[in-house]
């Protein structure tokens, strides 16, 4: 709808802005004839940036609580990794230990052996023989 002067349209002579009253609304067009956007449009623009702005504002805030459940699946994993190797080092240590403990008993064994043989020896050379007793 481009002005039309014959309307009864006013024009600014500096502005070159066009006033023109349509169905008892006032109107207003710039110089090349497009016209201003209404009180009504510009409420709608800014109700609709404000919505945009909402949903950013919800994206943004969903990739961070996305970031934040991926960080912590992380450290889950992380943990679950240092307990298993935690239960892996405590299983060698038990397995050591018990190692340890078959080779103090056969380490106690022999040295009963070689009491035992020693002691033995010992009767022998006494003249004494383990045998003729009935133990």
């Amino acid at each position: 709808d481009s002005p039309n002067p014959a309307s009864g349209g006013w024009v600014s002579p500096r502005l070159g802005i066009t006033f023109e009253l349509v169905a008892s609304q006032l109107v207003l067009y710039y110089p090349n004839g497009e016209p201003f956007a209404s009180y009504l449009e510009i409420s709608e623009q800014r109700d609709m940036a404000q919505q945009q702005a909402e949903l950013e504002r919800l994206a943004k805030e969903q990739e961070r609580q996305r970031a934040e459940q991926a960080q912590e699946a992380l450290e889950l994993e992380r943990l679950e990794k240092q307990q298993a190797s935690q239960r892996a080092e405590l299983e060698r240590l038990e397995k050591e230990q018990e190692r340890q403990r078959a080779e103090q008993a056969e380490q106690a064994l022999e040295l009963e052996r070689i009491r035992m043989k020693a002691l033995l020896e010992q009767l022998k050379a006494k003249g004494i023989n383990p045998e003729d007793f009935n133990l």
